[in-house]
């Protein structure tokens, strides 16, 4: 999974929240992975606060001052080995349990 972020702290929390084991039902998180991107925020998210939600929560800051999430996005995608990609284009979301 990936989620796009910019200048959206608060939003992230609940958004990270909502991928978790805790949140999600029958669900092993060795099955997947959160990239949490930050898309050039003036006060980007924390690396270690992101991986404060799991082992399989990864963290990029892409930085930026270009408003589109597409490069960004683009480049997280790169950065894995999955065969199977689900992208938030805004943070702001909260996942239904069990989705």
């Amino acid at each position: 999974m990936v989620v796009i972020f910019f200048n959206m702290r608060r939003e992230a929390a609940r958004t990270l929240f909502s991928l978790t084991p805790a949140y999600q039902q029958d669900i092993d998180p060795a099955v997947y992975e959160v990239i949490a991107v930050d898309n050039g925020s003036s006060e980007p998210l924390d690396e270690s606060w992101v991986k404060t939600f799991g082992d399989n929560f990864r963290y990029i800051y892409y930085d930026t001052e270009s408003k589109s999430p597409c490069t960004a996005i683009n480049r997280a995608v790169e950065s894995t080995a999955s065969q199977m990609i689900m992208c938030m284009i805004d943070g702001a979301r909260l996942l239904s349990q069990g989705s």
